[in-house]
């Protein structure tokens, strides 16, 4: 029996995530067989763990196993902290398992804790010599800390890296002389049950295939962080976004949809749509449907595949779009939108950099959404033909990785 330990896919509160690991997953099992192997995964209670399950064909052995963080989390501050202290000293994840994947996104980066990836990379060094370390799927860095910067250049030799993006490759080959393997990001790839749901979703919510643009308010902006300082003005561009759609004759008759994305401490999405979608008056709501429950990476999949164009924060929200050979206008907080949209799948142009607090403030940010909804209904079959053929080799690369694996 294999047994295979999977880190970063605690729940299904982040589709993105979520999508990456239910295609690792299924990939695994029926490379060895699914009553052959063990996947051992961090799920944040039995409630995930199901969830996940739903999403995945019956007969694949998951396992909860709760990171260091996640057992002390009862715990006083003081107790915790020695707590984790012993288990970065003193425990070894890597003994049990015959193969231990960190999956990717951009978890080891600073965008959200400045300490996290030293943490990780000498946890998994320690573990590197007793089993493999595959960091999959990954955008690492970019790191400012000397510490994060010492480590990645001493400790991550010993790993296994895939990196899903030419410019992240070449900053870590450039930057600390790694020579990490290029991949794609494996959102791009098939979902588990993706040809099993199709497109009966849509019927769910009354919609029509490409008769609706699918809206992502982003919960990154939660607390100021990311895009504007202001909540009340992120809202309130979000509205005016949505007011120009409405607006525009070419989409006359076509509904704006309000897809929450990520939910929990991935940011609070559900809130964010009601909040944008309870100041419009009751003509404009007469064309909006608001989905703010969780239905899944591969309902929401199926949602934005099928729209006319997507409008997203969330850059898999954009992936699962492109997937469906749609086009989605990305707005931007990291360099992984540039990697992995941009050079990944050649659409600079459907980008707009909207990490800049100005941007809201000033109302530039809807003028800039305009502009590029205006150039994607102006070029759309050009457009899907290209999206089609990008994502197309995308895909086989990123199905190629996992059977490297």
């Amino acid at each position: 029996m294999k047994r295979i330990r999977i880190e970063y896919f605690k729940s299904l509160d982040n589709y993105g995530t979520g999508m990456m690991g239910l295609v690792t997953v299924a990939a695994l099992a029926r490379r060895f067989g699914p009553q052959e192997v063990e996947f051992h995964c961090d799920f944040a209670d039995q409630q995930a763990l199901e969830e996940v399950r739903s999403e995945l064909p019956a007969g694949i052995r998951l396992i909860r196993r709760p990171t260091p963080d996640q057992r002390t989390a009862g715990l006083s501050p003081l107790r915790r902290k020695a707590a984790r202290l012993w288990s970065l000293l003193f425990e070894n994840e890597g003994r049990e398992f015959d193969m231990l994947i960190v999956l990717g996104g951009d978890d080891l980066s600073e965008y959200y804790s400045p300490w996290a990836p030293a943490l990780a990379l000498i946890r998994k060094w320690r573990a590197s010599f007793h089993t493999r370390i595959i960091l999959l799927g990954q955008t690492v860095g970019p790191f400012h800390r000397p510490l994060n910067r010492f480590l990645a250049r001493h400790l991550m030799p010993r790993m296994e890296l895939y990196t899903r993006d030419q410019p992240n490759a070449d900053y870590l080959s450039e930057q600390f002389g790694l020579q990490p393997r290029l991949s794609a990001d494996l959102a791009l790839c098939d979902l588990p049950l993706q040809h099993e749901t199709g497109s009966t979703p849509l019927s769910n919510y009354g919609l029509v295939e490409a008769e609706y643009v699918t809206v992502i308010v982003s919960g990154c902006q939660t607390g100021g962080k990311y895009y504007c300082q202001n909540s009340n003005t992120y809202i309130t561009r979000f509205r005016e976004i949505i007011r120009h759609l409405l607006s525009d004759r070419r989409l006359a008759g076509k509904q704006i949809v309000l897809l929450a994305h990520t939910f929990g401490s991935h940011g609070d999405e559900p809130a964010a749509i009601r909040t944008v979608a309870e100041d419009l008056s009751p003509d404009e709501r007469q064309r909006i449907v608001t989905i703010p429950e969780k239905i899944g990476p591969t309902r929401a999949r199926a949602i934005l595949g099928h729209g006319l164009l997507t409008i997203t924060g969330r850059m898999h929200a954009a992936v699962s779009t492109f997937q469906g050979g749609r086009p989605a206008i990305a707005l931007s907080y990291s360099a992984k939108y540039e990697g992995v949209i941009g050079r990944g799948l050649g659409r600079c142009d459907l980008i707009i950099e909207a990490n800049d607090n100005e941007l809201w403030e000033s109302g530039q940010i809807v003028k800039r959404v305009a502009e590029k909804t205006d150039y994607v209904l102006t070029h759309y079959e050009q457009l899907r033909h290209e999206i089609t053929e990008r994502v197309t080799a995308a895909r086989r690369q990123a199905e190629e990785t996992l059977r490297n694996l």
